[in-house]
Protein backbone atom coordinates (compact mmCIF):
# COMPACT_ATOMS: atom_id res chain seq x y z
CA UNK A 1 0.00 0.00 0.00
CA UNK A 2 1.44 3.35 -0.45
CA UNK A 3 2.77 5.23 2.28
CA UNK A 4 0.58 8.49 1.75
CA UNK A 5 -2.55 6.09 1.95
CA UNK A 6 -1.29 4.41 5.08
CA UNK A 7 -0.84 7.62 7.02
CA UNK A 8 -4.10 8.77 5.46
CA UNK A 9 -5.54 5.91 7.09
CA UNK A 10 -3.41 6.45 10.28
CA UNK A 11 -4.83 10.05 10.33
CA UNK A 12 -8.35 8.53 9.88
CA UNK A 13 -7.88 5.87 12.45
CA UNK A 14 -6.65 8.86 15.47
CA UNK A 15 -10.01 10.67 14.38
CA UNK A 16 -12.19 7.91 14.55
CA UNK A 17 -10.41 6.80 18.15
CA UNK A 18 -11.07 10.94 19.48
CA UNK A 19 -14.85 10.57 18.46
CA UNK A 20 -15.22 7.71 20.47
CA UNK A 21 -13.02 8.87 23.29
CA UNK A 22 -15.64 11.86 23.65
CA UNK A 23 -19.01 9.43 23.03
CA UNK A 24 -21.31 8.12 25.03
CA UNK A 25 -20.89 4.76 23.96
CA UNK A 26 -18.30 3.37 26.62
CA UNK A 27 -17.22 4.97 30.12
CA UNK A 28 -14.27 6.22 29.81
CA UNK A 29 -12.22 7.44 33.10
CA UNK A 30 -12.48 10.92 33.83
CA UNK A 31 -8.80 11.61 33.13
CA UNK A 32 -9.32 10.88 29.95
CA UNK A 33 -11.26 13.66 28.78
CA UNK A 34 -8.44 16.10 29.76
CA UNK A 35 -5.68 14.22 27.77
CA UNK A 36 -6.44 11.23 25.19
CA UNK A 37 -8.08 13.94 23.05
CA UNK A 38 -5.21 15.91 22.86
CA UNK A 39 -2.70 12.86 22.13
CA UNK A 40 -4.69 11.46 19.15
CA UNK A 41 -4.79 15.54 18.06
CA UNK A 42 -1.47 15.64 17.87
CA UNK A 43 -1.03 12.12 16.32
CA UNK A 44 -3.30 13.46 13.94
CA UNK A 45 -1.28 15.87 13.38
CA UNK A 46 1.72 13.97 12.44
CA UNK A 47 0.26 11.48 10.52
CA UNK A 48 -1.60 14.45 8.20
CA UNK A 49 1.71 16.05 8.16
CA UNK A 50 3.42 12.80 6.68
CA UNK A 51 0.57 12.86 4.36
CA UNK A 52 2.27 15.91 2.88
CA UNK A 53 5.58 14.69 3.02
CA UNK A 54 5.39 10.74 3.25
CA UNK A 55 9.28 9.99 2.26
CA UNK A 56 10.81 12.59 4.76
CA UNK A 57 12.20 11.95 7.82
CA UNK A 58 10.53 11.01 10.66
CA UNK A 59 13.11 14.00 12.44
CA UNK A 60 11.69 16.25 10.36
CA UNK A 61 7.97 14.98 10.72
CA UNK A 62 8.61 15.48 14.78
CA UNK A 63 9.52 19.16 14.49
CA UNK A 64 6.53 20.05 12.12
CA UNK A 65 4.08 18.57 14.28
CA UNK A 66 5.34 19.72 17.24
CA UNK A 67 5.81 23.87 15.86
CA UNK A 68 2.09 23.22 14.52
CA UNK A 69 0.22 21.50 17.49
CA UNK A 70 2.41 24.19 19.94
CA UNK A 71 1.77 27.54 17.71
CA UNK A 72 -2.03 26.20 17.65
CA UNK A 73 -1.97 25.64 21.76
CA UNK A 74 -0.07 29.57 22.21
CA UNK A 75 -2.84 31.01 20.21
CA UNK A 76 -5.18 29.84 22.64
CA UNK A 77 -3.74 33.49 24.87
CA UNK A 78 -5.37 35.15 22.16
CA UNK A 79 -8.79 35.86 23.36
CA UNK A 80 -9.87 38.36 21.05
CA UNK A 81 -13.58 38.90 19.81
CA UNK A 82 -12.67 38.02 16.03
CA UNK A 83 -10.16 34.86 17.08
CA UNK A 84 -13.13 33.29 19.84
CA UNK A 85 -15.73 34.10 16.40
CA UNK A 86 -13.53 31.60 14.63
CA UNK A 87 -13.70 29.36 17.69
CA UNK A 88 -17.39 29.21 18.06
CA UNK A 89 -17.53 27.36 14.37
CA UNK A 90 -17.38 23.69 15.59
CA UNK A 91 -14.87 22.40 13.33
CA UNK A 92 -12.53 25.72 13.92
CA UNK A 93 -12.96 24.50 17.75
CA UNK A 94 -11.46 20.76 17.04
CA UNK A 95 -8.56 22.34 15.86
CA UNK A 96 -7.81 25.82 17.18
CA UNK A 97 -9.26 24.62 20.85
CA UNK A 98 -10.80 27.04 23.75
CA UNK A 99 -8.10 27.76 26.29
CA UNK A 100 -4.19 27.53 26.63
CA UNK A 101 -3.15 24.59 28.98
CA UNK A 102 0.48 23.32 30.38
CA UNK A 103 -0.93 19.52 30.06
CA UNK A 104 -1.71 20.22 26.54
CA UNK A 105 2.06 20.17 25.46
CA UNK A 106 2.68 17.46 27.51
CA UNK A 107 -0.25 15.49 25.81
CA UNK A 108 1.09 16.76 22.16
CA UNK A 109 4.18 15.45 22.63
CA UNK A 110 3.31 12.20 23.98
CA UNK A 111 1.06 11.95 20.94
CA UNK A 112 3.73 13.09 18.31
CA UNK A 113 5.77 10.29 19.88
CA UNK A 114 3.54 7.60 19.96
CA UNK A 115 2.76 8.52 16.39
CA UNK A 116 6.23 8.78 15.19
CA UNK A 117 7.03 5.18 17.17
CA UNK A 118 4.07 3.98 15.23
CA UNK A 119 5.61 5.39 11.91
CA UNK A 120 9.15 4.00 12.26
CA UNK A 121 7.74 0.44 13.67
CA UNK A 122 4.90 -0.01 11.63
CA UNK A 123 4.07 2.69 8.46
CA UNK A 124 7.45 1.76 7.57
CA UNK A 125 7.40 -1.60 7.44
Amino acid sequence: MNSRIRYAVASLICIALGLFSRSSFYDFPDWSDAYVGDVLWASMVYFLIAVLNPKGRISLKITLAMLFAFFIEFTQLIQTDWMNQIRSIPSMALVLGYGFKWSDLWCYTVGIGVAALIDRYVVKH
